[in-house]
């Protein structure tokens, strides 16, 4: 008999700390939990004070009932280096060595001061036979070591750090997320306070990574930009969303049909310059593959008129996307899962589909 299990994931950025709570049961996986709470700032933190973060965490899980002590989190933006590489197939001991040697060529910083891994992404599409698509992936032990110690003093244990990336694939690859992968060329952007994650899926496969150095959240004025209501239905657990039902999602969580004010979209003329740049990136490797779709997500993908501004600065079809699961186990369920969870639910997955 299989037995439900809960598997938690923490995300904190620079307003809040976000806490998902997923269960897998003979019907598949389920939501359990969505919970917010406000995180003081993480200027004492970076400078290397944990108190006030781990006092935040505490205070976090006291009032989300349900969630679990061992957490997945992530490390996510600026601080985190990667680098895609083109390396032999070769066994873990010696990839784990060789992209060390990678990073004494192309990361900026000692490698001494560093945790270093390799995440094989898969073979190479670019006629290289033999090659394997392998993200360097760098963060400072000093950070790591920091998430570890607030984590630990707010009576939770770190069961893996992971990146933001492969949480917004395992969401957007599939079935787990809206719209569903039809398995042609799509990019997925999540739109943080202080950050934006930018991957690009060919298939099934994540074959581009990049994190943009945009602040939302002090690029855009107060007052400006209004959220979207969030309205439909979700999606019952491993069934196909009804045409009507999907559109009316996507409707009400971007307020792409609604109009908009393009003189509003004049503060975002960075952000519009990054997915542009981060798109050539990606087409200079994959030049016959061209991005079809662009997938919106994020606590600022609900900014209203926002997929439809897009997609006229960027001449290509842009979507607004959200995790799709189920919701159970609570009184007031909502009807749509909140985008702005899509990374928290995409760590919590990582340990779903293990």
């Amino acid at each position: 008999m299989l037995k439900k299990k809960n598997f938690t994931a923490v995300v904190i950025d620079a307003q809040e700390i976000k806490i998902a709570v997923l269960f897998r049961c003979r019907r598949g996986v389920v939501c359990r939990l969505l919970h917010r709470h406000p995180v003081p700032g993480l200027e004492a933190w970076e400078e290397g004070n944990v108190d006030e973060l781990a006092a935040a965490l505490k205070a976090a899980f006291k009032s989300a009932p349900g969630a679990g002590r061992k957490v997945i989190t992530a490390i996510g933006g600026q601080r985190v280096i990667t680098r895609q590489l083109r390396l032999p197939a070769m066994p873990l001991k010696e990839l784990e060595q060789a992209v060390v040697w990678e990073a004494e060529k192309l990361v900026p910083l000692p490698v001494d001061e560093l945790v270093i891994r390799p995440v094989v992404l898969g073979e190479s599409q670019n006629g290289e036979s033999g090659l394997f698509h392998v993200l360097l992936v760098a963060v400072r032990k000093e950070l790591v070591y920091r998430y570890y110690e607030a984590f630990d003093r707010a009576g939770l244990q770190i069961t893996a750090i992971d990146l933001h990336h492969l949480a917004l694939w395992r969401v957007f690859h599939g079935s787990f997320g809206y719209p569903v992968h039809d398995g042609g060329v799509r990019a997925v952007l999540d739109l943080g306070f202080s950050s934006g994650q930018f991957i690009v899926l060919k298939g099934q496969e994540l074959v581009y990574v990049r994190s943009l150095p945009v602040e939302l959240g002090r690029l855009l004025p107060a007052g400006v930009f209004e959220p979207a209501p969030v309205e439909p239905a979700p999606p019952p657990g491993g069934e196909e969303i009804p045409g009507g039902e999907a559109a009316a999602a996507a409707e009400d969580l971007s307020g792409e049909y609604a109009g908009y004010d393009e003189a509003q979209f004049e503060h975002l003329g960075e952000l519009v310059r990054e997915i542009r740049r981060s798109l050539d990136f990606y087409q200079l490797q994959e030049r016959d593959n061209p991005v079809e779709t662009l997938v919106v997500t994020g606590g600022f993908s609900k900014i209203k008129g926002l997929p439809a501004y897009l997609a006229g600065q960027l001449g290509i079809r842009v979507a607004a996307g959200f995790p799709r699961l189920p919701f159970r186990d609570v009184k007031n369920p909502p009807r749509v899962l909140d985008p702005g969870f899509s990374v928290a639910v995409g760590l919590a997955l990582r340990e779903v589909l293990q």
